[in-house]
């Protein structure tokens, strides 16, 4: 029987903003969280590491964040500003420790705007594995501690969630990039489900309801991080929120590459929803 989760804190280490003068905002994301269990054992894992190493360590140190206890990374995607700060995290740990990406995460990724740019992790795989990281490769949901769930790929479901703009290069040809290797992670919590995305390629709604199916969880207590939206049109901003409150959702936290447009709609719309969190913030679910 599994145990129960009953406390979950999230640390935000990188984000792109702060409002703390001893932190430093940057464009990316990393957050450390730590589940409780009902016999007071504790699971701590790395949800991504932001775009810079040494932007990851400063606000560890500033925050006193419990790094070293970490016991797994989860990598969201293979985009450089959730890996770039990868081999600086293992450092810190000091220890041998499971890094868990869809294989897609280790291909060579671009993006054009509006010339071509590499957009991938900016590390090989011996030398992640070199600095003590042991890459596990899943592609399917994966029970990583009791309750805690990396979600694998996401299946595509909504009509108005697509990913665009995007190349891979993949045996030797450059075709566009699916974002398959895009997760979440999902921690059930009670009946409900805390959903952390690292920048929804494949839809935050998409996670939302895969995250609800995998742990066969009730609603949604929290979805927080990254749901790349910014530039979205109206239909996928009103879509997306009328999804949020046909599942049930009881906070939203948007950071990184959401956009202010989805932000300004949730405060107009349902600012009870609404939770905000920067580069600093932690926050304790119960």
């Amino acid at each position: 029987m599994h145990k129960e989760v009953v406390q979950v804190k999230i640390w935000v280490l990188v984000e792109n903003s702060t409002y703390k003068a001893e932190i430093l905002g940057s464009h990316g994301l990393s957050m450390l969280i730590e589940t409780m269990y009902e016999d007071n054992t504790r699971f701590t894992f790395l949800f991504d590491t932001g775009n810079n190493g040494e932007v990851l360590e400063k606000n560890v140190k500033q925050l006193g964040a419990p790094l070293k206890n970490v016991q797994a990374i989860v990598l969201s995607h293979g985009h450089y500003d959730h890996t770039g700060g990868l081999i600086k995290a293992l450092d810190f740990i000091g220890k041998r420790v499971p890094i868990i990406a869809h294989p897609d995460a280790f291909l060579r990724k671009f993006v054009v705007r509006p010339r071509i740019r590499y957009n991938g992790i900016p590390f090989t795989k011996n030398e992640i594995q070199n600095h003590g990281g042991i890459i596990i490769e899943n592609k399917r949901p994966l029970e990583i501690a009791p309750n805690v769930y990396v979600l694998g790929e996401i299946p595509r479901k909504t009509e108005f969630e697509e990913t665009k703009g995007f190349y891979v290069v993949r045996n030797d040809h450059v075709e566009e990039d699916l974002m398959l290797d895009d997760q979440g992670v999902a921690i059930k919590i009670g009946d409900s489900a805390i959903i952390l995305s690292g920048c929804a390629h494949s839809g935050i709604v998409n996670i939302t309801r895969y995250a609800l199916e995998v742990t066969k969880s009730n609603d949604a207590r929290l979805i927080i991080g990254g749901f790349h939206l910014a530039g979205a049109n109206k239909n996928r901003i009103a879509r997306t929120l009328e999804e949020f409150k046909n599942i049930n959702v009881e906070k939203v936290a948007p950071m990184h590459c959401t956009g202010l447009w989805i932000t300004t709609e949730l405060l107009r719309k349902k600012p009870s929803m609404y939770l905000e969190l920067h580069a600093g913030d932690s926050i304790i679910i119960q």
